[in-house]
């Protein structure tokens, strides 16, 4: 058995309630706890229960006989299995072992014990388990089990094999009518699985197969098949005909617009189809014949954000600071929560010689921790505000929160070194607890040390002022070591780390980056071979001495790459070095606040703002008094520039 052990240093930050001798008694517990997980990887049994033993009255010791339990599923005795899920039942790796267990069950085809451990589960493979299990033990199906399998049916797409049992008997038992069969062809159509649309059909009547025909028809050949419809009015061919004028409408919408002016004569189509066509078909005229006018107007009550945006980057692009002026027109000053058109308005009326006005809007943006605000506050060579508050505390709710046993257990699970059960037992005893009772529990993850944690509960409050806690200096002596080796700013790989993973050690993104600083396996891999380092395991990116050492090698390339440029080198952190030499080309010689704004990316837009600002943010934490800054916002320089 492999275990993710324990591999980066403690910080053993206990809270102020406990005494010494409580401290003394916990710490040898986490060591012995530790030692059983060790002694388990290693089928060391006599110590593995020993240590077991010895910590009969430690919080979480139950956590090893799960360890122990999952991975012998096959071979545990029942009545220990049941055991377990008995007198553990509030727990929520409880539901985790029962399903597992439940998956093993199917596995090896033993449905009465199946049924005898199934309670109502979520996932739909163990939905279907349960309902074939009834019929492998030859149990009648009660209404409520017709019911659940056709709900599990009537979706858009496949579903498990293990759910085909359960669908056969539906058919058998003649509770699926062509009505149904039509009804679920509709949803998949409309999610574009035909597929599966064609495989429903099988079981159709004779005669309603030519109509699924036709809707394929519709679908591959809108304007052939459109040309040529003859069917009865009905529901179901006015849905098919609303389907292909929209097919039609994205290829040719002149078309689509001809069409539906013959049909909505000859089919009674809904209120709702005939506003859904004619909106298509409007925005589909607009996209081809634009409105001369700008029409963005951010005051516009149907002003879209979006679209404001990509507005905003064509006059930016071609420095149109006339446009930009009037769309932001009777923007509220005081609006703060438009920071980004109040700077590009105080930016266009600066530009077009306005500045008392645009120094107006200019200092109430800089009011604003914001990137927004930082920038503000650069143009009109003022400090920035960085308004710390730090958050309230209440030291008796603290200590009442800190010994009820699901932040006890979330507490001693983070000490051993598993966060991800630390943080299934963190997140289910806040389910429980009042919004009242929020930054006490953010105390206590701060005092920890747990600042990913911390970071998460006060953005619940919310609560945005306490930097302390949302940018704290955790790791200083790796991340300042290796940067000082990189000769990188340290704020700025501060402002890195927090950006990529909020401090999460074990962080891994969905497109498998893993770490403090997100590293793709393949990345470090290379920049372990730059430093010469082994890294003979992935998980050894969750060590957070290798992963900074390897991300700040790789920060250090990405400038060199860049030049010097940390705009450049920061965009191409999170979009790629290939990317972000393409927008250097394609929008060089233009001011940095400007080049970001027309950063394609709504990912890396908000990256690199939040890295900048961060930057300065990490600063101040780091100690170095105002004034700071500026941002790293480099010029995007190119050959074709014209000299200043």
């Amino acid at each position: 058995m492999k275990l993710h052990l324990f591999t980066y240093p403690l910080i053993f930050l206990i809270h102020s309630n406990l005494t010494i001798a409580e401290d003394d008694l916990l710490s040898q517990q986490r060591w012995q706890f530790k030692e059983a997980q060790h002694a388990l990887a290693t089928e060391n049994f006599t110590l593995f229960n020993q240590r077991i033993e010895q910590l009969h009255d430690y919080p979480i010791v139950y956590y090893l006989r799960y360890f122990y339990l999952k991975d012998r599923l096959h071979i545990a005795p029942i009545a220990e299995l049941f055991d377990f899920l008995n007198h553990y039942a509030d727990s929520p790796i409880t539901q985790r072992l029962q399903q597992q267990w439940l998956q093993q069950l199917a596995t090896q085809q033993q449905w009465a014990t199946f049924l005898s451990a199934y309670t109502p589960q979520t996932e739909i493979t163990l939905q279907c388990n349960y309902l074939h299990a009834l019929l492998a033990t030859e149990t009648p199906w009660q209404p409520a089990d017709f019911t659940q399998a056709k709900a599990i049916w009537m979706v858009d797409h496949s579903q498990p094999q293990a759910c085909d049992s359960a669908f056969d008997y539906l058919h058998q038992q003649t509770q699926l009518t062509p009505h149904d069969y039509w009804q679920r062809i509709r949803l998949a159509i409309q999610k574009g699985n035909f597929k599966l649309a064609l495989h429903l059909g099988k079981q159709l009547p004779k005669t309603d197969v030519p109509l699924l025909n036709l809707w394929q028809n519709l679908h591959h050949s809108p304007e052939n098949t459109l040309k040529n419809f003859k069917q009865t009015d009905t529901e179901l061919t006015r849905e098919m005909l609303v389907y292909g004028l929209k097919q039609l409408a994205n290829t040719q919408p002149d078309k689509a617009k001809e069409y539906w002016q013959l049909y909505q004569k000859q089919y009674t189509f809904n209120r709702a189809q005939r506003k859904e066509l004619q909106q298509l078909l409007a925005s589909k005229e607009t996209e081809k014949n634009p409105p001369v006018t700008t029409a963005w107007k951010i005051t516009d009550p149907k002003f879209n954000e979006e679209t404001g945006r990509t507005h905003l980057q064509k006059a930016l692009l071609q420095q149109n600071w006339s446009e930009i002026a009037e769309s932001t027109q009777n923007l509220p000053i005081a609006e703060n929560n438009k920071l980004r058109w109040s700077y590009w308005r105080a930016r266009a009326l600066e530009q077009l010689g306005n500045i008392t006005e645009a120094e107006q809007y200019y200092q109430t943006v800089a009011q604003q921790r914001d990137y927004y605000g930082f920038l503000s506050a650069e143009r009109l060579g003022e400090p920035y505000q960085l308004q710390v508050r730090s958050l309230p505390r209440n030291l008796p709710l603290e200590t009442q929160l800190s010994k009820r046993p699901g932040i006890i257990r979330a507490r001693e699970l983070y000490f051993v070194g598993l966060a991800e059960y630390a943080q299934l037992e963190w997140n289910t005893a806040l389910d429980n607890t009042s919004p009242e009772e929020l930054p006490a529990a953010t105390w206590l993850a701060h005092q920890w040390g747990w600042h990913y944690q911390a970071i998460v509960t006060i953005a619940k409050i919310p609560f945005w002022d306490d930097l302390n806690i949302r940018f704290p200096l955790a790791f200083h002596d790796a991340i300042s070591r290796h940067a000082e080796t990189q000769q990188l700013p340290l704020a700025w790989v501060y402002a890195i780390v927090r950006q990529e993973s909020a401090l999460q050690v074990e962080a891994k993104s969905r497109a498998g980056a893993l770490g403090l600083m997100q590293l793709l396996p393949s990345t470090a891999k290379e920049m372990a071979r730059i430093q010469k380092v082994n890294l003979v395991d992935d998980n050894l990116l969750f060590t957070p001495d290798m992963n900074i050492q390897l991300g700040t090698t790789y920060l250090k390339t990405l400038l060199k790459q860049f030049s010097d440029n940390y705009l450049l080198a920061t965009a191409a952190y999170n979009a790629g070095p290939g990317r972000a030499k393409r927008w250097q080309t394609q929008y060089s010689c233009l001011p940095a606040d400007i080049w970001v704004e027309l950063i394609p990316f709504s990912e890396t837009h908000q990256y690199v703002k939040n890295v900048m600002s961060y930057t300065l943010v990490y600063e101040h934490q780091l100690g170095n008094k105002p004034p700071l800054g500026p941002m790293l916002l480099s010029e995007i320089k190119s050959t074709e520039c014209a000299p200043k």
